[in-house]
């Protein structure tokens, strides 16, 4: 009895699920991959990067991806009685079916198919995210698999917790010595070995997940399934353990410092009000006392430590006086204040000379230092200097120094990568001064707008929005950026990534699945029956369910990213199988 009770709890077929969320998140391993960017003005000759937590990860799922490929095959051959109804994925059938044209398409192929830069989302990622949503739709049958699930991910939760609570006290496991031996070889930790620099400093929480924003996406999802886990068990004990849970994620959730994720919380707990009966809402009111409690002291702890994110709540408004700069045939045209200066060497380009836009000589004089003052409401300081045995105008722009040249007739801007590039007018749309707003985002998005259009059907392909992002705005990255070389990834905004990269068809799809998916799980989990909503498919697919919510909520100021959109997959089949799950499934 006791060896088939134990057999009973072994389902090999869950392996992949637990890979999902219980390994891949610490999947972090430094190598060295050629980007292939240096191709373009805009990236610097070396086109190799130092990747540590997006390559290797991005191996490891479309390996676990192919596996649960294979086992679906055989179940859906073997166990066609089995097959729960797929016609909600057939939207993402689509959205796959775009991306794979916009990567046969794309000009970028190895990066559209394969990933690039840091991010490594390419199609055959995508892809890996579909099937291993459906593989938790299709293979979580019983309590007892929701149940290996959740214990797995609990295990996952504790470990990566231990390496939050680390960053909180300024401690990042990364800077030891063993565990840089753990994750770098030999010959690298030779190399690069006690010289890792930290990506966030201060006590920024990040996890194993390269970035504080998505640790804070990765925290919201775990956030609303332990807080629906902790308020629907009726053992004491193990509602002490999910509550405790809840609370470690609200709080490495805080010391993310990200503000959009506040927005997720904040949707993963009204719409869970909308799902308490009439005799739970006290129970709910008793939730938003303990978060507002939490929240308190939380901002007391801030202020107490110098206010890091309560400073970080409103935007540093940047305005520059500079309206534009464009390097032509005959000079550099800059425009301030709707006053426009044309800047050109002498003939013997050691001099500067400066014109008005109809090619009228103004008489400015240097000053002691032979630097010139433009008479333009931007303060700008230019001088003649040599560089690389070529004279270059050197421009100080408002405490930013930009450097052109002239080479065949032409002028160029002399970049940070050390290469000559056109600065030409960009397509934006103008949000009247309020680019900076979301840390530049609403910038990102002035120029992914316009791109839109070229994207209706086919987008640049998965993974390429950097090539298809301006990068040579580099006006616009001097005032929002904060530095002209900076690289734009992604657009910070999942939807507007989605277009860009793999076309509009593809996001309706996309978002045509979120609907059904939402209209679905919402449905069934509010009009489940007593009996139903105290089982752990239930109440473990409710919260899945919601941290899907926070995922699409947040998805409006992140993008996509290994380390976050692999749990909204699998979160997703885990939802839309509690919902399949029916009273005999419970049972048996």
């Amino acid at each position: 009895m006791n060896q088939h009770k134990k057999r009973e709890h072994l389902n090999d077929l869950l392996i992949p699920v637990i890979l999902l969320f219980a390994v891949l998140p610490f999947v972090v391993r430094l190598s060295l991959q050629d980007t292939g960017l240096n191709q373009f003005l805009w990236y610097s000759d070396d086109g190799s990067i130092l990747d540590l937590y997006a390559y290797l990860r991005s191996i490891w799922l479309i390996i676990i991806a192919a596996a649960a490929l294979v086992i679906l095959a055989f179940r859906f051959g073997i166990y066609k009685e089995r097959t729960r109804r797929m016609t909600f994925y057939l939207p993402l059938l689509i959205y796959l079916a775009a991306a794979f044209l916009s990567a046969v398409c794309a000009k970028d192929k190895q990066t559209a198919f394969f990933g690039n830069l840091y991010r490594y989302e390419g199609l055959f990622v995508l892809a890996g995210y579909v099937i291993l949503s459906v593989y938790c739709y299709q293979i979580l049958e019983r309590s007892r698999d929701f149940k290996t699930v959740k214990n797995a991910i609990l295990v996952m939760f504790a470990v990566i917790s231990v390496i939050g609570i680390f960053q909180v006290f300024h401690e990042d496991l990364l800077q030891y010595e063993w565990v840089q031996r753990l994750v770098m070889s030999a010959e690298n930790f030779e190399i690069y070995g006690g010289q890792m620099e930290e990506t966030f400093t201060g006590n920024n929480v990040y996890l194993t997940l390269y970035n504080p924003n998505y640790a804070g996406v990765f925290l919201v999802m775990f956030f609303a399934l332990f807080l629906v886990l902790a308020l629907t068990e009726t053992e004491h004990r193990k509602q002490i353990g999910y509550l405790a849970a809840t609370i470690v994620a609200a709080v490495l959730l805080w010391f993310t410092y990200t503000r959009a994720t506040l927005l997720g919380v904040a949707a993963v707990v009204l719409v869970y009000g909308l799902f308490f009966r009439k005799k739970e809402n006290k129970k709910f009111r008793y939730v938003i006392f303990g978060i507002l409690g939490l929240a308190v002291l939380l901002v007391v702890v801030d202020v107490a430590l110098g206010s890091k994110y309560l400073s970080r709540l409103i935007d540093e408004k940047k305005k520059s006086a500079v309206d534009s700069i464009y390097t032509k045939d005959d000079g550099v045209w800059i425009t301030s204040a709707g006053e426009t200066l044309v800047l050109s060497f002498s003939e013997d380009e050691a001099e500067l000379v400066i014109r008005d836009a109809d090619g009228k000589n103004v008489a400015v004089q240097p000053d002691a230092d032979g630097e010139y003052i433009l008479p333009l409401e931007a303060k700008i300081r230019c001088n003649v200097l040599e560089m690389d045995d070529m004279p270059v105008i050197n421009m100080l722009a408002e405490d930013y120094t930009l450097l052109f040249t002239k080479q065949d007739g032409t002028y160029y801007y002399y970049n940070e990568n050390g290469k000559l590039d056109q600065m030409a007018e960009i397509p934006a749309v103008d949000f009247h001064g309020l680019e900076y707003l979301g840390s530049g985002r609403v910038y990102i998005w002035s120029r992914t707008i316009p791109l839109l259009k070229h994207a209706l059907l086919i987008g640049s392909g998965p993974d390429t929005f950097a090539e298809a992002f301006p990068q040579n705005d580099y006006v616009g990255k001097m005032i929002y950026a904060e530095k002209t070389s900076r690289i734009m990834e992604g657009a910070h905004n999942m939807y507007l990534n989605i277009w860009v990269q793999t076309g509009a068809v593809s996001l309706i799809a996309f978002l045509a699945f979120c609907v059904i998916f939402l209209r679905r799980c919402g449905v069934g989990y509010r009009k489940a029956d007593a009996e139903i909503r105290s089982s752990l498919p239930y109440r473990m697919g409710m919260g899945c369910f919601l941290g899907c919510i926070g995922y699409l909520v947040c998805g409006f100021f992140n993008d996509s990213t290994l380390y976050t959109t692999p749990v909204f997959y699998g979160f997703a089949g885990i939802a839309l199988a509690g919902v399949a799950l029916d009273r005999t499934d419970e049972a048996a």
